[in-house]
């Protein structure tokens, strides 16, 4: 899987699908336009819609609580709710899991902490 960038401070959410989906950003922009009449803010359920539509297999119908789980532990990639931290403040944001390179694929391009806080699994 290759890190697909985020283009505005806003869409880590387009970003997440193109990355989950194995599409372009275009395309994932594209579903997302085209499916919602609204898309400044991309829910777990917009990404899901677009997974699905892409041909991928959510192994659930929302993000989970990370709680004691080990992201290393997974069997697929996976769509990682969280939040990026700097400094005091905290914004929600979209990251991937990468199973398959056991790393965290993160669209936004300057390197914040990112704390996980949900999860949901996706079958190719």
């Amino acid at each position: 899987m290759k890190t697909v960038y985020q283009r505005t401070e806003s869409d880590c959410g387009v970003a997440a699908l193109a990355m989950l989906a194995d599409v372009s950003y275009e395309q994932a922009l594209e579903f997302l336009r085209g499916s919602f009449r609204h898309t400044r803010i991309i829910s777990s359920g917009k990404i899901l819609a677009g997974v699905t539509h892409f041909g991928r297999t959510p192994l659930g119908d929302r993000c989970i609580r990370i709680g004691e789980r080990q992201l290393c532990d997974l069997d697929h990639n996976a769509l990682l709710r969280g939040v990026l931290i700097e400094g005091q403040r905290k914004f929600g944001h979209w990251a991937i899991w990468d199973c398959f390179d056991q790393t965290i694929r993160d669209p936004y391009a300057y390197m914040l902490p990112f704390e996980t806080l949900g999860l949901l699994e996706v079958s190719w």
